[in-house]
């Protein structure tokens, strides 16, 4: 991993913004920008739109390239989207329609060293090429086309479906990671990172993997581990681009169709994406994983999302990725909805356990129920936040938290 640098295109690429409060990866590690962007010609033809998607690529623009370069655009932007782009607030930025977007022109050359910004192809594990950006501007373009609903998404037969099955998260710092498996065959559960754990230090091995030995034992060359992501942010799925042997072993992925996704129509990965939505993907005796896509009284991109309830040797557990509890009670009359109205054996604490987690928590089953903290040490969102730690122990459950590990560890669920 992380070799020679890969081809990027030739000086302009136009990019979705995926975070305003990115970390950079490679030193300076300070604030960056984060986009995927596509070449001129893919931008030109839509090829993202193609069934085997196009090449996405990765960009890092450091926050004094971006402060210098993006306010000197001269595109008229509606009174919302300047607020997000001079105030970083990404949940300020108003959805795109379903006919055009807004896009990001990014212009630059080729540094001569290790320079604030730089690119790589999405997926491939290269190393990044250094840019020096030239302009930011804004565009207007066409609209991502959401992932459709896949019709019947079979239940998954797995190996050993007699054996127990247990569920195990990892501390992978600002990100989320779970895996429920039976020592045979699973399923992952989000596969993101975030500072302090960086694509850098991962790729070169200066830091314990937990994750990997077990993947590696799931995943044969006979058999993918089928993959489930709560949303398209990338802190829920990076180190499949960090990491190319993970990616090689995952598939199926299932997304929350209903939503679009630029890095997700790379070619790379783009052939073993489907969207799905509520329904059981495996069940066996008393072993069961079944996904609930979200209907959010308001749409955002931690709205739209599949929230995940599996369950063990009588336990259950609830993985909501980014959906806070209050949200999920607002719905009316789904399967979300009364998911509240239960008592849970795990929680993974939504949203890395920010201020509004800490609003209506669920009620564990008894002491010894588990409340995950899955955060790191970004300074600028603060995960997690004491109240959301004192909210689910006071409601009863145990505290699993340990946001400034550095290593990727394991830490038991359920049962």
């Amino acid at each position: 991993m992380d070799g020679q640098p890969l081809h990027i295109p030739d000086g302009v690429m136009y990019c979705q913004i995926e975070t305003f409060n990115g970390v950079k990866d490679y030193a300076p590690r300070i604030p960056c920008v984060r986009l995927f962007g596509v070449s001129l010609s893919s931008f030109q033809n839509e090829e993202w739109a193609n069934a085997s998607g196009c090449e996405v690529h990765i960009l890092d623009i450091s926050i004094r390239d971006w402060l210098s370069l993006a306010n000197r655009a001269r595109l008229e932007l509606s009174a919302r989207w300047y607020k997000a782009l001079r105030s970083f607030d990404e949940e300020a930025v108003p959805p795109n329609s379903s006919k055009e977007s807004l896009w990001v022109e990014v212009t630059y050359k080729l540094a001569h060293g290790p320079s604030d910004s730089y690119a790589y192809p999405a997926f491939t594990g290269s190393a990044p090429t250094y840019i020096g950006i030239d302009t930011v501007a804004f565009v207007r373009g066409p609209a991502l086309p959401s992932f459709a609903m896949t019709s019947n998404v079979p239940l998954h037969r797995v190996q050993g479906s007699e054996h127990d099955w247990k569920l195990e998260g990892f501390h992978v710092g600002q990100g989320m990671c779970s895996v429920f498996h039976n020592d045979e065959s699973g399923f992952l559960l989000d596969a993101g990172a975030g500072t302090p754990v960086n694509r850098d230090s991962y790729q070169a091995q200066k830091i314990a993997n937990e994750l990997m030995p077990l993947v590696k034992k799931l995943a044969t060359s006979d058999t993918r581990l089928p993959m489930i992501i709560s949303h398209p942010d990338a802190d829920h799925w990076r180190i499949l681009d960090w990491d190319v042997e993970l990616l090689n072993r995952v598939g199926p992925v299932y997304l929350p169709s209903g939503r679009p996704s630029l890095a997700f129509n790379s070619h790379i990965i783009k052939p073993r994406v489907y969207g799905i939505g509520t329904q059981t993907l495996f069940h066996s005796g008393a072993a069961s994983l079944s996904v609930y896509r979200s209907a959010p009284t308001s749409s955002d991109k931690n709205g739209e999302c599949l929230v995940t309830v599996c369950e063990a040797a009588g336990k259950k557990a609830l993985l909501p990725g980014d959906y806070v509890y209050k949200r999920m009670k607002s719905e009316t009359g789904t399967p979300i909805s009364i998911l509240s109205a239960g008592q849970f054996d795990a929680v993974v604490v939504p949203h890395h356990g920010d201020e509004a987690s800490s609003e209506q928590v669920f009620l564990p089953v008894g002491s010894e129920s588990k409340a995950f903290f899955s955060a790191g040490t970004h300074q600028g969102y603060g995960h997690p936040t004491q109240s959301s730690i004192d909210a689910h122990r006071a409601v009863g459950f145990d505290i699993l938290e340990d946001h400034a590990q550095r290593d990727i560890v394991s830490v038991p669920l359920i049962p």
